[in-house]
């Protein structure tokens, strides 16, 4: 069999291939249905599930997981993008994806006693 380029014409052009593509059928939220609340902005201090404290910064990325800010866990100090040596992941509640991920890896995480004993 020869490989190569083929003699064969193109399939003719059909009315449904001239119509415009329709958007596949997602289950996920669209991203404009998820509304972050006004209070995350630049100097927001959080606390995390350790009593950690956590001062955000401007939010660096922004998508249907939820948004990304800039972070540090010097609280008393603006964050800025050269002494962030973190981030911080916002998501609204009703996203489960975040919930499952702190779980996994708080349970992940936990100590267990040594092998034998």
């Amino acid at each position: 069999m020869k490989h190569g380029p083929s003699n064969a014409a193109p399939p003719p052009a059909t009315a449904a291939a001239a119509a415009p593509a329709r958007e596949p059928y997602s289950p996920n939220i669209s991203v404009s249905e998820f509304t972050l609340s006004k209070e995350f902005v630049d100097g927001t201090k959080l606390m995390d599930l350790t009593l950690k404290q956590w001062r955000i910064g401007k939010p660096i990325g922004k998508g249907s997981f939820g948004e990304i800010f800039l972070a540090s866990d010097d609280i008393d100090t603006p964050v800025t993008s050269e002494n962030a040596k973190y981030v911080v992941k916002i998501e609204p509640h009703s996203n489960g994806p975040l919930f499952v991920e702190i779980h996994c890896l708080l349970n992940t995480a936990k100590p267990t006693g040594r092998c034998g004993n």
